[in-house]
């Protein structure tokens, strides 16, 4: 005799919800639905997509070195290894290239300290060689599709079973501290267990059973104009001294940068925002 499903539902269908809605729906002991919020557009889509598996922290570099490893199992064009670079021009941002490049060896990547003329060679859209600079190059690192890879987890979700409601979570209900559902904006979906896969807005859907020390705020990130896609790809380019990144999109390039003051948003509106001249954000 089978055991009985649990009713479990994810609110939230960017690259969280949705990787967890594919990675859970192999158990059949548990039903699935995930609630997807019509009206806005997710922080998952919007993502430039770099992905550097270096990290300070260990642990963040294993759960990037897992990452790249799951998404080079999805079909092609959700992820690219094209590589990663990184720029510096000063004795100090060179020393921290030498510093990381320990440490990528400590961890098991691949990376290569290269005079600034080799560099150029990879990425000559985005680096012009002088006599100065040094580039530290991250061969497996790459550049992610997010759209891509949600479509791909959730259509693996939904061959395994799961249903994806176009939907908004307004509240989750509770009996006697026991999670009980999920009330939508057309009634109730009974549940026993819920994940949240919200981002930036996880602290008001929470905002009754627990604080969530989560601000959003604005990032700028532009794409440049239209031009035909260029015969090589070309890895991701940062500077970390400048705090500028800049990847090849295929059709256009697309820049963003951190050095800008922080600029909080409400977290109640979409995540698409115009930024102004004066580096601030506003409401899209």
């Amino acid at each position: 005799m089978s055991s009985p499903q649990t009713n479990l539902i994810i609110i939230g269908a960017g690259v969280v919800g949705s990787a967890l809605a594919h990675t859970l729906s192999s158990n059949p002991s548990l039903s699935i639905i995930v609630l997807s919020p019509p009206s806005h557009t997710t922080s998952t889509s919007l993502a430039p997509g770099l992905v550097g598996q270096l990290n300070a922290l260990p642990a963040l570099t294993t759960l990037a070195k897992t990452s790249v490893n799951a998404y080079l199992t999805l079909p092609p064009g959700a992820f690219s290894a094209v590589g990663g670079l990184e720029i510096a021009s000063t004795p100090e941002g060179i020393s921290i290239l030498e510093e990381r490049l320990k440490l990528a060896h400590d961890a098991g990547l691949e990376a290569q300290l290269l005079s600034f003329a080799e560099a150029a060679k990879l990425a000559p859209q985005f680096v012009k060689p002088d006599e100065i600079s040094k580039g530290l190059y991250f061969p497996t690192d790459g550049v992610a599709e997010p759209s891509r890879i949600v479509d791909a987890y959730q259509a693996s979700a939904r061959s395994n079973g799961v249903t994806f409601l176009p939907t908004t979570a307004l509240s989750i209900e509770r009996k006697n501290g026991v999670v009980t559902g999920v009330t939508t904006p057309t009634g109730t979906l009974p549940a026993s267990q819920v994940i949240v896969a919200t981002g930036i807005w996880s602290t008001a859907l929470l905002e009754d059973l627990l604080h969530i020390p989560v601000i959003p705020v604005a990032h700028p990130y532009i794409h440049g104009p239209s031009r035909a896609v260029r015969s090589k790809e070309s890895p991701f380019v940062r500077w970390p001294e400048k705090g500028v990144y800049a990847r090849d999109h295929g059709e256009c390039d697309g820049f963003g940068t951190y050095e800008h003051v922080p600029v909080a948003v409400p977290a109640e509106e979409s995540a698409k925002k115009e930024w102004d001249a004066r580096g601030r954000g506003r409401g899209g």
